[in-house]
């Protein structure tokens, strides 16, 4: 086919070189002739399944992949949590918000797959997606983006008070979260009300600007 975008390439290749157990049992339920004709379908539908829109085709790679994987949905949700956060989120911080649903070695091996794309700072241990245009993608499925930012808040809100990220990021996550009144009744006790309400003030602003 002409016209191939190598992203478009290279995202199916990721999905076709991660095949686990799961998709050998439906290449061999498949009815037509010989193993090889089986799998040369098998490949053909993959192709022709798959979105043409780069965008939604990320979000179903990774789908597949977590599907592929035998994981849990959830590990999605931790991708759209990494988007939103706008810092990073380390290891300890997904095991804060996802609690039992959430395998550090699982997510690690998920990492792995995908590290043309997320990465982990070697300092902070922030993981990141490595472009604005794979964290654009996330961003498109997400509609619950005031309850992102509401666990979001009450992350940060566990940090230690003198924590720098804490500092940079609370008022930024409380505005989004809808949670005015107690951030400011929190920010009077810390003596930054007067900061947070001129930040409210704007808040209509970073909420049409949130890209």
């Amino acid at each position: 086919e002409e016209g191939v975008s190598p992203l478009r390439i290279s995202l199916i290749m990721l999905l076709i070189g991660n095949f686990s157990s799961k998709n050998i049992v439906e290449i061999h339920q498949k009815k037509c002739g010989t193993e090889i004709e089986k799998i040369n379908l098998y490949l053909l539908q993959i192709y022709q399944n798959s979105p043409t829109d780069e965008h939604e085709l990320f979000n179903y790679v990774i789908l597949k992949l977590i599907e592929q994987l035998s994981l849990p949905s959830s590990y999605y949700d931790v991708l759209k949590y990494i988007v939103y956060s706008k810092i990073g989120l380390r290891e300890m911080d997904i095991q804060y918000l996802f609690d039992d649903k959430f395998n550090v070695l699982s997510f690690k091996t998920l990492m792995f797959i995908l590290k043309d794309f997320i990465f982990e700072h070697p300092y902070s241990h922030r993981i990141y997606f490595r472009e604005d245009f794979f964290s654009e993608s996330i961003k498109t499925t997400t509609d619950n983006i005031h309850e992102i930012y509401r666990c979001l808040f009450n992350l940060i809100n566990h940090y230690d008070e003198n924590d720098i990220q804490r500092q940079q990021m609370y008022p930024y996550y409380a505005i989004l979260s809808n949670s005015t009144e107690e951030s400011i009744d929190i920010l009077s006790k810390r003596g930054d009300r007067d900061y947070f309400i001129d930040l409210y003030q704007g808040s209509k602003f970073f909420i049409l600007n949130d890209d």
